[in-house]
């Protein structure tokens, strides 16, 4: 067996206990990760994602139809400094400088979204003077199974276990 307490630990919270079923949110996420174009500061980087970029994004088309959230993770060089200590557990950073992530409710509204923007000269040649096209960009796609916190209103789904929970008081009183 692959991990001898998959079957038979005792679950603190029962909702996780194996085939429970899971807290899958109804949508999709998409994560699309980059790097800056080389050359620009990091500082012009993250600024003209944060503002210019981000305005054409929200202005272009039909785009917000086709996606219920649009997050931009930020990643400089402070902060892969902060958690260069974790490769003493064999972890590294990712080296991107950042992550746009979208929320749809299903593929072929995020793909009517790419192909639309993969359309405009203004956006695609907006991205392409501050991302590095030569490099290309990565992509994830999948599903968020919610285990501690609340859901996004705007993305619909359920709640996780909360921080409020009971439960967490008295299994940290019976540490």
């Amino acid at each position: 067996m692959e991990c001898p307490s998959h079957l038979t630990l005792q679950f603190s919270f029962e909702e996780l206990a194996v085939e429970r079923g899971s807290n899958q949110q109804p949508y999709i996420r998409i994560l699309i990760f980059f790097n800056k174009k080389k050359g620009l500061s990091e500082a012009f980087f993250h600024e003209h994602w944060k503002s210019i970029h981000a305005d054409l994004t929200m202005s272009f088309g039909n785009g917000t139809k086709n996606f219920s959230r649009y997050v931009q993770f930020h990643q400089d060089a402070e902060h892969r400094k902060l958690v260069s200590s974790l490769s003493q557990y064999n972890m590294q950073p990712l080296q991107y400088d950042g992550c746009a992530e979208f929320h749809a409710e299903n593929a072929e509204q995020f793909l009517r979204f790419m192909a639309d923007i993969h359309n405009s000269k203004e956006l695609v040649g907006c991205g392409s003077r501050f991302t590095d096209v030569d490099d290309g960009m990565h992509v994830m796609v999948g599903y968020d199974n919610l285990i501690y916190g609340s859901h996004i209103t705007t993305s619909g789904g359920c709640d996780g276990i909360l921080p409020s929970d009971p439960r967490i008081e008295e299994r940290l009183r019976l540490r």
